[in-house]
């Protein structure tokens, strides 16, 4: 039996494949190919902030062309991976194991959300007209964030860590110094967001500490450990949607920072465990081939899509060498 081609599409392509209508040649076009393309929730928030007059045009294109939904939560299974980590170096920090039926009410929104928008393709959903606000604020504050990094970065300086204690800062250089630039950046700043998130309740990171914090007993945390467990003790390929999502964080501080790289992060999480992972954003496929160069087959291979092809249909069958 031949083994189906996995698929993932971001906005930048659904988008063409919308203003063409060419759905319908689209999925034919992965169906005669074995393909299957998946659809985020991501896709979904980026398809409802468009304007109210095409937003459904841009719901019903991403259902058409997607034969698989987001149900499971990619952050809440990168989240577990993690928790596993500990778990293997770390035991005395676990306070409990969390039962899969913690999570299932959520879960259950996010499939009803899905089961919503195929019959009703103007639906929004409730939490996302709450969050607008904030998600903007988010934007914002990551791109004041991503500026600030790009600066260092540029400057040939390490990221700092989540301490401002030299004594700690002393002893875990070493073990920095050890490490590639790009491991290293992915490592200390997850270290410090993950932190920020547990420990000092940054808002942009409240999913991390909904789903972290079940697992953890906190009094028994302490920042120098947690550097050092995140910067020479995770095992990377035990975490590659956390990895993944760290080192398109570093390498797009080649280019310019835009309103787009926040999702365009949470995009590249779904380049794991895929065979290719199309764009149609020039930067964006830049950043995931250099991402590509450190994982491997870790990560699904980068395709770039030329948004302004007259047939998106025949432009993807021909990236795609079919």
């Amino acid at each position: 039996m031949t083994r189906q081609i996995l698929l993932y599409l971001d906005n930048s392509v659904l988008t063409p494949i919308a203003e063409q209508a060419a759905a319908g040649r689209i999925r034919d076009l992965f169906k005669a190919n074995g393909a299957v393309n998946f659809a985020s929730t991501q896709n979904l928030v980026e398809a409802w902030r468009a304007p109210e007059a095409i937003r459904p045009k841009r719901v019903r294109t991403l259902l058409r062309v997607a034969h698989q939904h987001e149900e499971d939560s990619l952050q809440y299974q990168a989240v577990r991976r993690v928790a596993k980590q500990i778990r293997i170096h770390h035991p005395e920090w676990i306070g409990s194991w969390p039962k899969p039926a913690l999570i299932e009410e959520y879960r259950q929104r996010r499939v009803e959300v899905w089961s919503r928008v195929e019959k009703d393709a103007s639906y929004v959903s409730p939490e996302m007209v709450a969050f607008d606000g904030e998600l903007r604020k988010h934007v914002g504050d990551s791109m004041l964030v991503q500026r600030k990094k790009r600066e260092l970065i540029r400057g040939g300086m390490k990221l700092p860590l989540p301490t401002a204690d030299p004594a700690i800062t002393a002893r875990l250089a070493p073990l920095v110094a050890n490490l590639s630039e790009p491991e290293s950046f992915w490592r200390v700043q997850t270290a410090a967001s993950w932190w920020n998130a547990i420990f000092k309740q940054d808002p942009q990171r409240r999913d991390i500490r909904d789903w972290l914090q079940p697992y953890l007993n906190l009094d028994r945390l302490d920042v120098e450990a947690w550097e050092r467990f995140w910067i020479s003790e995770v095992d990377a390929s035990a975490v590659p949607v956390v990895r993944v999502k760290g080192l398109i964080d570093y390498f797009q501080a080649d280019y310019k920072v835009e309103s787009g790289n926040w999702g365009d992060i949470n995009h590249a999480g779904f380049a794991v465990g895929r065979d290719f992972f199309l764009t149609a954003d020039h930067d964006f496929y830049q950043t995931l081939l250099k991402a590509q160069g450190e994982l491997g087959p870790a990560m699904a291979e980068p395709v770039f899509v030329n948004r302004a092809a007259p047939d998106i249909s025949a432009e993807i069958e021909s990236v795609l060498g079919w």
